[in-house]
């Protein structure tokens, strides 16, 4: 649901250029390919709480493990002020699973991956089914965080979404990690796994959009705060 999310998503975005630059022909060939891969994503990936991590129907092998960021692709759409890819009625639910499992297990942030009772999903397990590093279990990408809390936030979930956010951000101060920006953080104890200078925690900036449910362009509109900012910086320089 991760991977094709995001590319539900590019297809929307896509579809609109299309349409915008009057091509009905390509327009109509996207709005098949998008009601083609949510009919699979739906029919194959919903279990009635939130979607399976992967599901390879020619082997049957598939994994049951929340993941937390699934919804991804609805968050693009949003941001880029379009509808979202998956079914409106299972996202929510999905939401209220990840608060519920990947959340419910991490003080910071919300981990990668939880069991569907809510329970700490062991990293042996989700390696031995193939997820390639070790992020330990309860390891999460802050801009994996600054995506899902926008989520929550476009979705109507304002609490939820920033108490998410403020969470990642808590560690990160904590720990002095402002100025070197961790690519993996421990969800159990806000310290960083793995990696500094990751600038794509910059993420962070696409928060005050979601929290005011705005979109990209309303977000950057005369008056707003990128706009803002820009003038501020410029000022700055010729002052």
């Amino acid at each position: 649901p991760h991977v094709g999310g995001i590319h539900l998503a590019h297809l929307r975005i896509v579809e609109r250029m299309a349409k915008t630059m009057g091509d009905r022909e390509f327009a109509e060939k996207c709005e098949k390919w998008l009601a083609d891969g949510s009919a699979s994503m739906e029919n194959k990936l919903w279990t009635g709480k939130y979607y399976l991590a992967y599901y390879e129907p020619d082997t049957g092998k598939k994994s049951d493990l929340v993941f937390g960021y699934q919804l991804d692709g609805d968050w693009m759409c949003f941001y880029h002020g379009l509808p979202g890819v998956f079914q409106q009625d299972r996202a929510k639910v999905t939401l209220n699973t990840i608060r519920d499992t990947c959340m419910a297990i991490a003080p910071y942030g919300a981990a990668n991956f939880a069991n569907p009772d809510g329970t700490v999903a062991e990293s042996e397990k989700f390696m031995a089914e193939g997820w390639g590093l070790d992020y330990g279990s309860y390891g999460y990408f802050p801009p994996e965080v600054w995506m899902l809390a926008a989520t929550y936030l476009y979705q109507g979930e304002h609490e939820t979404g920033v108490k998410l956010a403020e969470s990642c951000m808590h560690g990160i101060v904590k720990f002095g990690y402002t100025w070197t920006q961790p690519n993996i953080v421990n969800g159990s104890t806000g310290k960083r796994v793995y990696g500094s200078d990751y600038y794509q925690n910059m993420m962070l900036w696409a928060l005050p959009a979601a929290i005011e449910r705005k979109d990209l362009a309303q977000a950057c509109a005369p008056g707003s705060l990128i706009d803002r900012v820009i003038k501020a910086g410029k000022n700055a320089q010729t002052g």
